[in-house]
């Protein structure tokens, strides 16, 4: 008896021992479970604040630069086959631009005409897969590598003169989508107007878009269209155009001359101007740089300043009249800039409107008979015969557009290199535009393609911009 109520003791303290380890032990499992759950709960949030936060929020940017907001392309030549040159072979190619795209990923980039649809006014292309080094072509800036990407655009804008367009890139789970600025494209030469200039353009002096283009980006001698930049260094730099200026020999020397300047005589800086700009004297342009900075040198680089203002950055000056000399250039595009910038000094614009003028010098000096005999004795008659005192000065507005309706001014040039030139101002229904003409080979012509241009901006272009 006494051994089975000891055994019956120790039966009873196993029970409740094997209760506290299953007890113990369920503890144990749930508090595991517990854990475990708290575990799985913060990588399901940071899992899904991660997508949340890199879809919605968290995303960069798309980055892009270098899209050209404002574009133009000739449709057709603008220039004679047969004088057509291996620079020609630019035209007929696509339109197309340069841009550079940050983490590019092979998404997709869209082209497309704003309100057009269907073939020719939308394209896609896929962008690169992105790199982690900088390529060919490509731009770095800090860490970021914007890679090089050509965009061509479908052949609708050929269609109407001027349109919108926009690039669109699809979005991804790092970058969000992008859409650009609108651009501008404008189809220049709608019409072959085959114009015989080596160069020329029409430029809308409000908007700055350019309508007809022939090799207007060429370098070119610009001869005595360098003038125009001459007359507004003077106008920026000399506020009292009724002081004189002593012509020098060097002045009177000047090849091409034909007002043949009195050596010694001292000549208003106005009367200089008309003399540059209407009777396109080279002398005066001498006289007028010498007055200003002292030498053609000094004045030559406050030109390049002037031209820097006007949007030029290929034009360069070596004189201020525009005889041939090596490094001495511009384009047609750039030409057209500086008479833009020059139309808007009010004095220029008068200038450039006088169908002719009637200069007398402040201080006529006395010449040896010598000097008479070597031609500095001035000019001796006007240019219908008329018998002139001395240091009396007469002549023509060599502008033989002047008078014609429209026609606000402009300035001739010619060289043997260069040829025959003109940059005219042009007002249609309210609306001004630059002509230029560069490299023409008879004087005939360049008046003949000029008023080509005039017509192309009445039927062609005036219409558009009314609209």
């Amino acid at each position: 008896m006494i051994y089975e109520a000891a055994d019956m003791r120790k039966r009873k303290e196993n029970g409740r021992s094997k209760t506290r380890g299953k007890k113990k032990s369920t503890r144990i499992k749930n508090r595991n479970r517990f854990i475990l759950s708290i575990l799985l709960a913060g990588i399901l949030l940071t899992v899904a604040g991660y997508f949340v936060t890199h879809m919605f929020f968290g995303r960069e940017n798309s980055r892009v630069i270098g899209i050209d907001t404002s574009l133009g392309a000739p449709v057709t030549p603008g220039i004679d086959e047969e004088k057509a040159n291996d620079k020609n072979e630019g035209y007929g190619k696509p339109l197309s631009d340069t841009i550079y795209v940050y983490d590019p990923e092979g998404r997709k980039l869209t082209v497309k005409m704003d309100g057009g649809a269907g073939k020719g006014y939308e394209s896609t292309i896929h962008l690169p897969e992105t790199v982690s080094k900088a390529g060919k072509g490509d731009i770095k800036k800090g860490k970021r590598i914007y890679q090089r990407v050509e965009v061509e655009y479908p052949d609708g804008w050929k269609n109407q003169m001027v349109s919108s367009w926009i690039m669109e890139i699809s979005g991804s789970a790092r970058t969000r989508g992008y859409e650009s600025h609108k651009i501008t494209v404008t189809a220049q030469n709608m019409e072959d107007l085959k114009l015989k200039a080596r160069a020329a353009c029409i430029l809308d002096r409000e908007t700055g878009q350019i309508y007809y283009n022939v090799n207007m980006d060429e370098k070119r001698n610009q001869a005595s269209t360098t003038k125009i930049v001459t007359a507004v260094t003077v106008l920026e730099h000399e506020d009292d155009l009724s002081k004189g200026v002593t012509i020098s020999k060097n002045a009177a020397d000047t090849p091409y001359s034909y007002l043949h300047l009195a050596k010694g005589d001292k000549i208003s800086y106005e009367g200089l101007l008309e003399m540059s700009l209407l009777a396109s004297d080279n002398g005066a342009a001498v006289a007028l740089a010498e007055g200003v900075a002292g030498s053609e040198e000094g004045f030559a680089d406050m030109m390049e300043d002037v031209a820097k203002k006007a949007g030029c950055g290929v034009t360069c000056f070596q004189n201020p009249h525009g005889l041939d000399k090596r490094d001495h250039y511009s384009t047609a595009y750039e030409v057209a800039l500086t008479l833009d910038y020059a139309m808007d000094n009010k004095k220029f614009r008068e200038l450039v409107a006088e169908k002719k003028f009637h200069v007398k010098s402040i201080y006529v000096a006395p010449l040896t008979k010598k000097e008479i005999k070597e031609g500095y004795g001035g000019q001796k008659e006007g240019p219908d015969g008329e018998k002139l005192a001395d240091g009396e000065y007469t002549g023509k507005n060599t502008n033989l557009l002047l008078g014609k309706e429209g026609v606000l001014g402009g300035k001739t040039g010619f060289t043997g290199i260069a040829g025959y030139c003109y940059a005219g101002a042009y007002e249609y229904e309210g609306r001004e535009y630059i002509t230029v003409i560069m490299g023409e080979r008879g004087e005939k012509n360049r008046w003949q393609d000029t008023k080509k241009l005039m017509r192309y901006i009445r039927e062609r272009v005036a219409g558009v911009m009314s609209s």
